[in-house]
């Protein structure tokens, strides 16, 4: 179902709209650096500074998922813009980063807004960044999970990246909203896919559906359902837990726990 709301991970790239501001951006930048005004540090040192807010502000913020231009970022004030211009702060070193966006969802950018590309257009209330590998390695295993760190980290990196790269997740769709909150929210994932790797069963797949519990129509809620298979069996188990996914930012309404088909009558 299509959401006016816009949870997504992916890549922030400042982009110049037009000649006219790329050669403005030039002259604020200083000599050594006009041969390297695309790099994300010069970009930084650049528009951090209070005097080329302005140029900051008539910026093309394209967010990328996948390598694919996906959106065209739109900061609701200057607290978002600063916002932006923050997460291009990263150490030269650090290629697993993350660009996470909260927003609402709005028309197709005209051709004038950003060079002749013409993606929607997400007004952004909230943006932060993480390094991956980081994250993973701060999930604390639950009391059961004996599987040494390396393993664990492998298992997380391997559940991080199905669920990202889930075919057309860019996060404007109920069913991917709410993957990308469990994905960053619920650390509950990643300790029962260790548990189910412990037993010899593998993360087979996960599908979303919606939830019985919209029955009464006044909430949207979403179940997101984690398929394990038996490594040596092929019997499958699965896992569920409720996402509702009716306001802007997602919440958790059932946590994570096995799943039974429905009847059928």
């Amino acid at each position: 179902m299509d959401s006016q709301y816009v949870y997504a991970l992916g890549t922030v790239i400042p982009r110049f709209p037009n000649m006219g501001l790329e050669k403005e951006f030039a002259q604020a930048a200083n000599p050594d650096q006009v041969t390297r005004i695309t790099q994300r540090d010069v970009q930084y040192q650049i528009l951090n500074k209070p005097e080329n807010l302005y140029i900051a502000r008539d910026m093309c913020w394209v967010f990328s998922i996948q390598n694919v231009d996906t959106y065209i970022l739109e900061p609701r004030s200057q607290v978002e813009l600063e916002a932006l211009i923050a997460m291009l702060n990263k150490p030269a070193d650090i290629t697993d980063d993350v660009d996470v966006v909260i927003g609402d969802l709005g028309p197709i950018a005209s051709a004038e807004k950003c060079n002749g590309l013409q993606i929607p257009i997400v007004y952004v209330d909230n943006t932060y960044s993480f390094e991956v590998q980081g994250f993973l390695g701060q999930i604390t295993p639950d009391q059961g999970v004996t599987l040494p760190q390396n393993q664990r980290n492998d298992l997380a990196r391997y559940v991080f990246n199905l669920l990202m790269q889930l075919a057309d997740n860019v996060g404007n769709l109920d069913e991917h909203r709410a993957i990308n909150y469990l994905l960053l929210r619920y650390p509950e994932v990643y300790n029962q896919t260790f548990l189910q790797n412990q037993d010899q069963k593998s993360l087979d797949g996960v599908n979303v559906q919606m939830s019985r519990l919209n029955a009464s129509g006044t909430r949207r809620i979403v179940d997101v359902i984690f398929t394990y298979r038996d490594n040596s069996t092929d019997v499958k188990n699965r896992f569920y837990a409720s996402v509702d996914v009716g306001s802007r930012y997602p919440f958790l309404v059932e946590r994570l726990q096995p799943y039974y088909e429905r009847p059928s009558f």
